[in-house]
């Protein structure tokens, strides 16, 4: 489970929990059967009640997981919103980000954002500026593929 998260592949995921789910059930099933054994024949069918249950709540998660992905349900962009933020410190020409969000294709993640710009920078400066954040946020979070950048210059008020 612990690799599948770090390297959020979904298939690792997926068969951790199935490994999960079988070894629950069987101790499920080993406990209602060992009980009706023992004279309590409830427990029998119990036991296929809770197996059900145990599966069909597996199931509707993983069905979830699985719509939400094909229909690219929007990630949380906290995680690219503070390396964005951290990138925009040690950047002289960008002040800032905004309307960053994230959509996940497989096991990487799309990002969009717009860059608050100098308004006294060429367009030469901001296009080596852009360069660098979209290399750095990708040597940061590796999970990171695609980033598209629109440009807003920034007025002295």
């Amino acid at each position: 489970m612990k690799v599948g998260r770090r390297t959020k592949s979904d298939v690792l995921v997926a068969n951790a929990w199935h490994h999960r789910s079988d070894a629950l059930t069987s101790l499920v099933s080993v406990g209602a059967i060992g009980g009706a054994i023992m004279g309590f024949p409830v427990l029998d069918p119990l036991g296929g009640l809770v197996v059900s249950a145990m599966l069909a709540k597996s199931g509707g998660e993983m069905a979830m997981d699985a719509i939400n992905e094909i229909t690219d349900m929007p990630q949380d962009p906290e995680e690219v919103r503070a390396v964005l933020g951290e990138v925009a410190e040690h950047t002289a020409l960008v002040k800032g980000f905004g309307d960053v969000r994230c959509r996940k294709s497989g096991p990487f993640i799309h990002v969009t954002a717009t860059a608050e710009v100098d308004a006294n920078a060429t367009a030469e400066q901001i296009e080596h500026t852009l360069w660098h954040v979209r290399s750095d946020l990708r040597q940061r979070l590796t999970f990171v593929q695609n980033i598209d950048i629109d440009i807003r210059t920034a007025h002295k008020h």
